[in-house]
């Protein structure tokens, strides 16, 4: 469309996910900075910058968050479109890569401190299995040395965290 009359004082930009970082879950929250002006939102993702091979779009939506599944592993590109009356610009283009480490043959071993947990009574862990093919574990059978979960510590998701004499064994 030709050139827009509206100024924009904080032009669209991307928050989550983060330019270039990888994800290990398929289910993928897009969020952005709001602009001036702009009336609605479409999120474009495509596994191409020119936005033509396995092209997707949001609804549109006056809300700057999206969520969608990502199909396959790869590296997937994606840009913001915001609508303003009898016109459209779009943000920088972003990307990120999913990638499922128990999906490839070569990973032996794979802890995820949002999955395969077990807490005892006092929130400490005393498990964590293995998500690769091979599915080991990993214990602590003296509470005094378990290592604890910390929620929401890395970008919105858990994580374990070791002090001291903190250890887990096992494989």
């Amino acid at each position: 469309m030709g050139a827009s009359l509206y100024s924009f004082a904080q032009p669209l930009s991307a928050i989550l996910p983060k330019n270039q970082s990888n994800l290990s879950n398929f289910n993928v929250t897009f969020s952005w900075n709001s602009a001036a002006n702009v009336t609605n939102y479409k999120v474009e993702m495509a596994t191409n910058t020119a936005f033509t091979s396995n092209y997707v779009e949001s609804p549109l939506t006056n809300l700057t968050t999206w969520s969608s599944f990502v199909p396959l592993q790869g590296t997937y590109y994606w840009r913001i479109k915001g609508y303003v009356p009898n016109d459209s610009i779009l943000s920088p283009t972003y990307s990120f890569s999913y990638f499922t480490p128990s999906n490839s043959a070569s990973t032996t071993f794979w802890l995820k401190a949002d999955a395969g947990v077990s807490l005892d009574a006092s929130n400490k862990v005393q498990s964590w299995t293995d998500l690769s093919a091979n599915g080991y574990s990993v214990i602590q059978s003296v509470a005094a040395k378990r290592p604890i979960v910390s929620n929401n510590s890395v970008n919105g998701y858990p994580s374990i965290q070791f002090a001291g004499a903190q250890v887990l064994s096992g494989g």
